[in-house]
């Protein structure tokens, strides 16, 4: 069985279909009836934490590659919360 942590991918980095960067994993969303990873939440603009928003991806959008990159493959949801 596969598995990681939640505190593992919090900081992982994912990318576009590019190869740029586009954020880093900030939290983990759970659907509490199912057990399982609904959505990653990424952080996207402002500096230092000032002013960035943070949007919701379906955890089923990001694909991990044999080197263990991350890219977001699907759509980025609204937002979740303003900083």
């Amino acid at each position: 069985m596969n598995m990681l942590s939640a505190s593992t991918m919090n900081g992982t980095a994912i990318n576009n279909l590019k190869g740029e960067s586009l954020s880093d994993i900030k939290d983990l969303l759970i659907d509490l009836k199912s057990g399982r990873v609904a959505y990653a939440v990424l952080e996207f603009g402002g500096l230092l934490g000032i002013g960035s928003k943070q949007f919701a991806v379906p955890f089923n959008a990001l694909r991990q590659d044999a080197e263990n990159s991350w890219t977001c493959i699907g759509p980025i949801v609204g937002s979740v919360t303003s900083g």
